[in-house]
């Protein structure tokens, strides 16, 4: 296993924690006033989850790297699009605001485990 096909493994498992971090934080925004924020913070836990098991999976299959590479792009476009929720939404609850710097954490998360996937899918493909 090279290099940077364990910095992807760290990445994801890294993701992996903030995933079901965002899936139990979810749950008082469902409760309370703000449901859609709620689903969207959900929504972006899962698929968090999802995409951090993929990139483990690129990590030790780099044939893989490919597809958890596009996961992470969609797992960018949602982080962008909770914290937009969570700022429109003028929130000022805890859970919001810890939802937000989670999201915001996860956004950036995924741009750096995109290029190390990318990284580990153009070393295959050599």
């Amino acid at each position: 296993m090279s290099q940077t096909q364990k910095t992807l493994k760290v990445l994801s498992l890294i993701g992996l924690f903030f995933g079901l971090a965002l899936i139990v934080i979810s749950i008082p925004l469902f409760v309370s006033a703000h449901p859609i924020y709620g689903v969207s913070v959900l929504i972006l836990g899962i698929f968090t989850v999802i995409s951090s098991l993929r990139g483990a999976k690129g990590a030790n299959t780099p044939s893989m790297a490919n597809t958890a590479s596009h996961f992470f792009i969609v797992e960018l476009i949602l982080g962008i699009l909770a914290i937009i929720l969570s700022t429109a939404a003028h929130l000022e609850a805890q859970p919001s605001t810890l939802a937000c710097v989670l999201g915001a954490v996860v956004t950036v998360l995924s741009i750096i485990t995109l290029v190390v996937a990318n990284k580990v899918y153009q070393a295959y493909l050599k």
